[in-house]
């Protein structure tokens, strides 16, 4: 067999490749979990020189879903009826908490005592 014939027989099974393709059924949407359903990832506390990052890997939400505390020297993380609580490294200042949701990401940034 020539180069040429080898290139032809593979553009020819080339082409029912794509012809096959075609004539599926595009339609047809596959079945995805409920982006509402919280089934939040491991979390993480990264503890800076200044303040105290707490980060859930919480995706298909919106910063209005979550509910944040901080209290006692701990994070707590409520949605749809879940809670996580996380005990954080250094004291901080609740009230200068910073909380924000992007891409999947929950973070919480506050300020230690």
């Amino acid at each position: 067999m020539s180069e040429q014939d080898d290139l032809d027989r593979m553009l020819t099974e080339l082409m029912n490749m794509a012809q096959k393709l075609f004539q599926q059924d595009l339609t047809t949407e596959i079945p995805r979990a409920s982006p509402r359903t919280f089934d939040p990832q491991p979390d993480e506390v990264l503890d800076g020189r200044d303040s105290v990052t707490y980060i859930l890997h919480a995706p298909g939400h919106e910063l209005s879903d979550f509910d944040v505390s901080i209290a006692g020297g701990e994070i707590n993380v409520t949605a749809e009826g879940v809670n996580l609580s996380r005990r954080l490294p250094a004291r901080v200042d609740g009230s200068s908490a910073v909380t924000d949701y992007r891409n999947g990401i929950l973070s919480v940034r506050v300020k230690k005592k």
